[in-house]
């Protein structure tokens, strides 16, 4: 019997845009740069400044982004974007629909297979220099008090079915992520796949994103429901090198107040959950938590490379307990 082809290891460029470490963002090229020298075999680009927003990125920008990559040797994974379909103002929804389609476009002319979607990301906001949740998540729960939960089912699932559309003709995946509001884990992501009923629906796994729902035959079976629509994934979270070079998670300490869910994630199920399905696309890491330093500021750069390094190893330990190819 065959070998089964191992996942690739990427990083995702939010973790270098200047907001959850004290320093500046990295531009694209010094993002996929940094990416290349720390091993990683492709990059997923944010669709926020200053990296792939779709109006920032000029036709020749482009065309540069896309000679960088491959002067570097190095995939383009996949785009972010960072849509809400859940609203119930309908000048919301056009714009997010638009911001999604001209990302679909950004796929296109970089060459990306693959557009992360999500059902209502709730925004990230700067403060004093530091990104922050703490504005936009509460605000998203303030905004429309009346709203009901298929209320925004109905909304998202109408939005969906507009730029599936576009997804088809450009022949661009969309990747829906399990992350929360509107969708819970992986089983309301396949819901909501199956009733847009698009073949570029697919979704974005990631271990987190099931919460609560940790238990290990949880996670196989979430894997093998998923099946082929698995086509990406994302990690997170900070990590420790222990005196003989091994790698393990750790507590992020102190973080922007009381976390959501379960921290605990059962990354070993996850990968066996990889494993066992023949799971081949890319997992990859992002630093998407702000750390904070005990006078209140953001921990440097230097931290946020080291974390990064670690994790890059932390992933491949996981990897090596299989028999890939």
């Amino acid at each position: 019997m065959a070998k089964k082809v191992r996942p690739k290891l990427g990083l995702y460029s939010i973790t270098y845009a200047g907001m959850w470490y004290d320093g500046p963002a990295l531009s694209i090229k010094e993002f996929i740069s940094k990416a290349k020298r720390f091993g990683f075999q492709g990059v997923e680009l944010d669709g926020r400044a200053p990296h792939a927003l779709p109006y920032l990125l000029s036709e020749r920008d482009r065309k540069e982004i896309v000679e960088y990559l491959a002067k570097e040797e190095i995939e383009l994974s996949a785009l972010a974007a960072n849509n809400d379909f859940s609203s119930p103002v309908i000048e919301h929804r056009d714009a997010n629909i638009q911001m999604v389609i001209d990302m679909i476009h950004l796929c296109r002319d970089l060459g990306a297979p693959i557009l992360r979607v999500f059902t209502a990301w709730r925004g990230s906001s700067r403060r004093d220099g530091m990104g922050t949740y703490e504005i936009a998540r509460p605000g998203y729960d303030r905004a429309f008090p009346g709203i009901t939960f298929s209320e925004r089912w109905r909304y998202c699932l109408e939005c969906f079915r507009i730029v599936t559309k576009v997804a088809e003709d450009e022949g661009v995946i969309l990747a829906l992520q399990n992350h929360p509001p509107v969708v819970r884990n992986h089983q309301d992501c396949l819901a909501m796949i199956e009733e847009v009923g698009s073949p570029n629906l697919k979704m974005s796994f990631d271990v987190s994103g099931e919460r609560a729902w940790q238990d290990t035959d949880w996670i196989l079976a979430a894997g093998h429901r998923i099946g082929d629509r698995w086509v990406h994934s994302h990690f997170s979270g900070d990590f420790k090198r222990n005196p003989d070079g091994t790698v393990e998670r750790a507590p992020l300490g102190r973080v922007m107040g009381p976390r959501e869910g379960n921290m605990s994630w059962n990354y070993e199920a996850w990968v066996q959950a990889m494993y066992e399905v023949g799971y081949q696309g890319y997992v990859n890491y992002e630093g998407c938590t702000p750390t904070y330093l005990s006078n209140g500021r953001l921990v440097p750069i230097e931290v946020m490379d080291e974390r990064v390094q670690m994790a890059r190893d932390f992933m491949l330990q996981l990897f090596s307990k299989y028999d890939w190819e």
